[in-house]
């Protein structure tokens, strides 16, 4: 009996040891995904201030000491993947050499030099493929790449090898989509497999493609052809890769997003506004805007579209507020609020030492001041004239927010200042913390008196009802069981209440909000074996069972918050898709949560 006892405990502590790991492990994986690299954005209002540029590498470099910083070529890099390209431009001295390539190509499939030929119409595909959207555009030189294409095929079937014709016919044909080759430049047989080539393409497997913008009614061009205006529709389109532009402004060509068409329909919605301002030029990206009016307008919502594209938060924004002052935020682009604004001084050479280290110091701490004065003033966070922040309501009724107010807002576009540190989700990052270590501590003290009370059952199992202590064993064991459910239900509420608060913004579930999920999901299961299992009688009379249902109830306890993690993250894509807004208040007279929007 003694030796059962002894290896049930031990069991038991096994059990417990690896429900501890679960939830640490769960709680590592949430601090891993909390140390995401920051994005620092410039956003620039007109013409680029002297010094501007200088500033934000003094500013990279001090901050890289304290955070990890998404290095800018590599976002760069991302914004071209995921989302579009700057527009590729050609001079008059790159027409000029494609012509002349053009007629080299000629001249060595004229005289039967295969291979050069070969080389050459290769070497102009190559160029043609990076610079395709500008080179289209004209006409003639479209024609010089058309041509191009098609004395490979001609030289092809000089060489007999005709599999090869066809097949660099069809590539001819999507390299420029609305052109046929002209009669006084190629020979019947290579306008016969390009014939061939159009035919094969339009029997084969085709894609729709759909095209919006905001505003409508612009210029869209495939492959740099105007092929129409928005919405732009066309179900012809052979399967493939393409570039799309969309074009408002004469003159100014738009931003390539090159998708791959396949025979499900796509549909491709450019918001031109945001095209205009993005920029991924000189291996970095930013903002740009002609006028301040527009940057204050449209500045966050832009800012918010970058870090969804790079999938990044938090965001630092780098703005000149006029040629001697620039005004560094820090965005929380999950729902647009400003956690803290710093002002410092912009001279032409950049910043000084002070202002460098002050700056990054605020920041990280989430403090908005103004470091151009010794010692640096408080300030509110930066928001948009047409944004007021929220007013506590006291008992004088005053204008002003109660001193230690915080007011956070879920509202696109609107601006928020966050406690020190704050980084939260759904409200203040610390009393999300705070309540998940309540949360740790009442789930450890509830697994300290579980162990006691086994002790005190393994007391009165060997007990006997002529005991003098036995009636003492008797209400031990009873007395026991509510601490323990007390402290395991309190704990388990806690850690899942402070999950909204401390858990980082994702796009979706992430893998290890569904892994502690599936950790919560075995975890709930060994709770209902336990709870749902045969109960072994303590003493004669059975007055007393064996407590499994009161560890039944602490495992469950630990399954909840685990289960929770990715409910969280559905709940709040849930809320924000279909427009809700949350805000918490607090401050020395209490606090208040309110929630707004579609549910």
């Amino acid at each position: 009996m003694v030796a059962w006892g002894e290896g049930t405990r031990r069991g038991r502590r096994w059990r417990g040891g690896w429900l501890v790991a679960a939830v640490l492990l769960c709680m590592s994986g949430t601090a891993r995904a909390q140390s995401d690299p920051w994005l620092v954005l410039r956003a620039i209002p007109g013409d680029d201030p002297p010094g501007f540029a200088q500033a934000t590498d003094q500013f990279e470099t001090a901050l890289r000491r304290e955070v990890t910083i998404l290095p800018r070529e590599a976002a760069a890099q991302l914004v071209a993947e995921r989302h579009s390209s700057e527009p590729s431009s050609a001079s008059q001295d790159e027409f000029d050499l494609l012509a002349r390539e053009s007629e080299e190509a000629l001249e060595h499939v004229a005289f039967g030099r295969r291979r050069r030929a070969r080389a050459a119409v290769e070497r102009i595909l190559d160029r043609a493929r990076g610079a395709l959207e500008a080179l289209n555009r004209e006409a003639r030189s479209a024609r010089q790449v058309l041509n191009s294409c098609l004395y490979l095929v001609r030289a092809l079937v000089d060489a007999d090898d005709r599999t090869a014709a066809l097949a660099q016919s069809l590539e001819c044909a999507r390299l420029v989509p609305d052109m046929q080759p002209s009669a006084s430049d190629h020979p019947p047989h290579v306008r016969e497999l390009f014939a061939q080539a159009i035919q094969q393409l339009s029997a084969g497997p085709h894609g729709a493609l759909l095209v919006r913008s905001e505003p409508s009614g612009c210029a869209v061009y495939v492959n740099g052809r105007r092929l129409g205006q928005t919405p732009f529709e066309r179900a012809d389109l052979p399967t493939g890769a393409y570039s799309v532009q969309v074009e408002c402004d004469s003159g100014r060509p738009g931003r390539v997003h090159r998708i791959m068409l396949s025979a499900e329909a796509r549909e491709l919605v450019i918001d031109t506004s945001f095209d205009r301002a993005l920029r991924t030029t000189a291996g970095e990206v930013r903002l740009d805007y002609p006028d301040p009016e527009t940057e204050v307008r449209r500045r966050l919502a832009d800012v918010r579209r970058v870090a969804a594209i790079l999938r990044t938060e938090p965001v630092v924004v780098m703005t000149p507020e006029a040629p001697d002052v620039l005004r560094v935020d820090r965005v929380r682009a999950r729902d647009g609020a400003v956690v803290a604004s710093v002002r410092v001084g912009l001279a032409a050479n950049g910043l000084s030492r002070r202002a460098v280290s002050a700056l990054v110091e605020a920041l990280v701490a989430g403090r908005s001041v103004d470091v151009r004065e010794d010692p640096p003033r408080a300030i509110e966070p930066w928001s948009p004239p047409s944004v007021r922040p929220a007013v506590a309501a006291g008992a004088g009724g005053g204008g002003a927010p109660a001193e230690g107010v915080a007011v956070g807002s879920a509202e696109a576009g609107s601006s928020a200042p966050e406690e020190p540190g704050g980084e939260g989700s759904g409200g203040p990052a610390w009393l999300g913390w705070t309540l998940a270590g309540g949360g740790v501590l009442g789930l450890g003290a509830a697994w300290v008196l579980e162990a006691q009370l086994f002790t005190y059952a393994d007391q009165l199992r060997i007990a006997q009802p002529s005991d003098v202590d036995y009636l003492d064993r008797q209400e031990r064991v009873s007395s026991a069981r509510a601490p323990v459910l007390a402290s395991g239900i309190a704990g388990g509420a806690l850690l899942g209440a402070s999950l909204p608060l401390i858990l980082p913004s994702e796009d979706g579930v992430p893998w290890w909000g569904w892994v502690a999920g599936g950790v919560g999901a075995g975890t709930a299961a060994l709770g209902v074996v336990y709870l749902a299992g045969e109960q072994e009688c303590l003493d004669e009379g059975c007055a007393q069972r064996e407590p499994n249902d009161v560890l039944g109830a602490l495992v469950l306890s630990h399954a909840a918050p685990l289960l929770a993690v990715p409910v969280v993250y559905l709940v709040r894509g849930a809320s924000e898709s279909d427009g809700a807004t949350a805000s918490v208040s607090l401050g020395p007279g209490g606090g208040s949560v309110s929630v707004g929007g579609a549910f």
